[in-house]
């Protein structure tokens, strides 16, 4: 009964009544065993650090901290609080290390970015004669990758494949990343074949990451089948096509550029309005409406996010489309995204573009924070339409923020 509740409470994320059942449990004087000590390290994996060392302490002093799963959850518990000393010694305490405690702390090293960490567990449970699975590979791998070194992400898959370790779809996905980072359309094509022998290419993560590959590698022939045969296709997969169509034909290292700025969605893209605008950037004729992409997104009830809107925006600044550009600026008030600094800017440089002075006015009034850049915008455009006077105005409030 008492493994029911904290499972219970535990998977509900109610903590609060997981420690009332634990306290309970306690003035009972039950005795646990290792199944109800797992619950109660799950049920309390968010808790506070003083009641994780009460917990630890409590389990230690009836002996079940010796259990693999006991101390799997444990390290788990640490590593959620960043407690990465604690979670090391519960590892180095144990007398017996499965794969699942090695993977544990290789995984929780890597989810708070300490890759070196990761790699150096990843090499020592080798030397102990420990066989890494598709988990731990993966989890090095996509490390690699999302740190920007391809070429130990590609060496690495490599050995994967020498010591008869078989990719899974998680794999392929990670390497045809890389494939995208470095554009490489002969590594794409190998890996495909790979895919297609292990019967993988119907795999949903594996055919976003396949037309990912083929749109940064400008192969759009390819990227455009895969696209037509997806039954759901996520923002992702909009923002991929989108963004190929809009810089086919362009030299490559702005397309990497361009690329590697939106896969981190925590990076403040600050850069990416000025390639949306460069020269280099719209000499090119688009190939395919990226504006008709986007209805056809909004059609299929696929929420558009802020690299979308760039995106968009862009497309709509070169071709001068007042009514379109209307139209997002909408969708993009009711994601509510119309305080966003980078969103804003664009969307004040269309109006201003397109020769609607009044309508760039009324979203500068509405932010509530602006950047340099959105005053310079505002008060260029001011400048050359004559109203020297306002932008006068703006320039000292410029200096007042």
């Amino acid at each position: 009964m008492w493994n029911v509740l904290l499972h219970g409470y535990g998977n509900c994320g109610q903590s609060k009544e997981a420690l009332k059942v634990f306290q309970l449990f306690q003035e009972e004087g039950i005795i646990p065993d290792r199944i109800i000590c797992t619950s109660i390290v799950k049920a309390h994996s968010g808790c506070s650090l003083e009641l994780g060392y009460q917990i630890h302490a409590y389990i230690i002093e009836h002996g079940c901290d010796s259990d693999a799963t006991v101390a799997r959850n444990l390290i788990d518990m640490y590593i959620f609080t960043k407690r990465f000393d604690d979670a090391h010694k519960v590892f180095n305490d144990l007398k017996e290390q499965d794969i699942s405690i090695w993977n544990s702390l290789i995984c929780g090293y890597a989810q708070h970015g300490r890759l070196e960490n990761s790699v150096q567990l990843f090499n020592k449970m080798q030397e102990e004669r420990f066989r890494p699975d598709n988990m731990t590979w993966n989890v090095i791998i996509s490390g690699y990758t999302r740190h920007g070194r391809s070429s130990e992400a590609l060496h690495l898959f490599q050995q994967m494949l020498w010591k008869d370790i078989e990719p899974d779809t998680i794999t392929f996905g990670w390497v045809l990343t890389v494939c995208s980072m470095i554009i490489s359309i002969q590594m794409g094509n190998i890996l495909y074949g790979m895919i297609v022998e292990s019967f993988l290419e119907n795999d949903l993560h594996v055919r976003e990451a396949l037309l990912i590959m083929y749109m940064t590698c400008c192969n759009i022939e390819d990227a455009q089948k895969i696209f037509n045969g997806l039954e759901f296709r996520s923002t992702r997969i909009w923002n991929a096509m989108m963004t190929g169509h809009e810089l086919i034909g362009h030299d490559n290292d702005i397309f990497k550029c361009v690329y590697e700025t939106i896969q981190d969605v925590d990076v403040e893209a600050k850069e990416l309005g000025l390639w949306i605008k460069s020269p280099e950037f719209n000499d090119h004729p688009c190939n395919i409406d990226v504006v008709e992409l986007y209805c056809k997104m909004m059609q299929e009830d696929v929420e558009p996010d802020k690299f979308t809107f760039i995106c968009v925006l862009g497309e709509c600044s070169k071709i001068l489309a007042l009514n379109q550009g209307k139209i997002i600026y909408a969708d993009i008030l009711e994601c509510c995204l119309d305080q966003d600094t980078l969103i804003c800017n664009l969307v004040i440089e269309f109006f201003i573009r397109c020769g609607s002075l009044k309508d760039s006015y009324s979203v500068f009034e509405k932010l509530q924070k602006r950047s340099v850049v959105t005053y310079n915008t505002m008060i260029a455009a001011c400048a050359q339409s004559g109203d020297l006077e306002l932008a006068g105005d703006y320039f000292h409030a410029m200096k007042q923020d």
